[in-house]
């Protein structure tokens, strides 16, 4: 995975609060209004790719929605999603 690393601009690491990885029940990924690729059971890694720009990703984790906001550069971008400790 380390040697396609420059074919996805866009990674996406998913982590609980202790650390030990995670894998979201579902991923939404949006431009804009646009949803541009949704993925069920993603991770802990998830490499999209993707033109540069400003994306919208929702995650569900046992039945709760996170969303985060993610500008994808030309030199792509690592998304380092921890969970909170509480649900929101």
């Amino acid at each position: 995975m380390t040697a396609q690393r420059s074919a996805f601009p866009l990674r996406i690491v998913f982590s609980q609060p202790g650390g030990a990885y995670a894998v979201a029940d579902h991923v939404d990924v949006s431009q804009g209004t646009a949803r541009v690729i949704e993925v069920d059971k993603a991770g802990p890694l998830l490499m999209l790719k993707l033109a540069p720009g400003d994306y919208t990703v929702d995650a569900r984790f046992a039945g709760r929605t996170e969303r985060r906001q993610v500008r994808v550069g030309r030199d792509g971008t690592q998304l380092d999603w921890r969970l909170p400790d509480e649900p929101r």
